[in-house]
């Protein structure tokens, strides 16, 4: 019994690495192709416009929100990561509830 808990838990183990690599994958690529290129060219021209404000306390506010909405958008990414790491649980060899101690001594006698 305890050789098939320890080979479904490589098997999930071996599947789990596969789905969240191919979840970071795919959001990566997402990022390279489609984002990166419309968010550059978005900050700079924002950038550009918060630069021409002449009152300090408006550019300052701006910038200030700018940057307090790119930071939101990091952390919500990243928890999207996180998310599809936490919702494939890994096993390890000694998670299941089978006697090891009771398994070596059977061992032994055989």
């Amino acid at each position: 019994m305890h050789n098939i808990h320890i080979a479904y838990f490589n098997e999930k183990n071996i599947y789990s690495d596969v789905v969240y690599g191919d979840i970071t994958n795919l959001a990566s690529v997402f990022y390279v192709q489609k984002i990166k290129p419309t968010a550059e060219a978005y900050y700079y021209d924002v950038i550009r416009h918060i630069a021409l404000i002449s009152d300090l306390e408006v550019r300052d506010e701006k910038a200030m929100l700018l940057n307090a909405n790119i930071k939101f958008n990091i952390y919500v990414e990243l928890s999207n990561v996180m998310i599809a790491f936490g919702t494939l649980k890994y096993n390890e060899e000694w998670d299941c509830d089978c006697d090891m101690e009771a398994l070596m001594a059977q061992r032994a006698i055989e």
